[in-house]
């Protein structure tokens, strides 16, 4: 016999706040740039952010903003320069990501 969920201990609100930040193509550029970026760099600045996704900065900032808030990037301070870099979390959902985007991908291809 299936077991069955019991829909009022799920963590309902968490998904929704993931889900509102990853409803952005911006937010989602934002994610898979820090992604791809090489590990061995660590953060990138805001201003190679800026010019790798060519994004107005104010607009830039904003996104950025919410997904610190969301707790997928951090942006450890280095003196005067913001850089960024993904969390665990942010690492775990892009990785994730990719992972859906290729299995869709794959079953799309087999379909033809």
């Amino acid at each position: 016999m299936p077991k069955t969920i019991n829909f009022k201990k799920l963590p309902i609100d968490k998904y929704i706040r993931l889900y509102t930040v990853l409803s952005n193509e911006n937010r989602i550029r934002i994610l898979f740039a820090l992604y791809h970026d090489p590990p061995s760099q660590g953060t990138i600045p805001f201003s190679k952010l800026e010019e790798k996704l060519d994004v107005n900065p104010a607009l830039l900032a904003c996104h950025l903003k919410i997904l610190v808030h969301g707790g997928l990037v951090e942006n450890p301070r280095t003196g005067q320069r913001t850089s960024y870099r993904l969390t665990k979390k942010g690492y775990r959902t892009v990785k994730a990501m990719i992972k859906e985007l290729n299995l869709r991908r794959r079953r799309a291809h087999t379909q033809k």
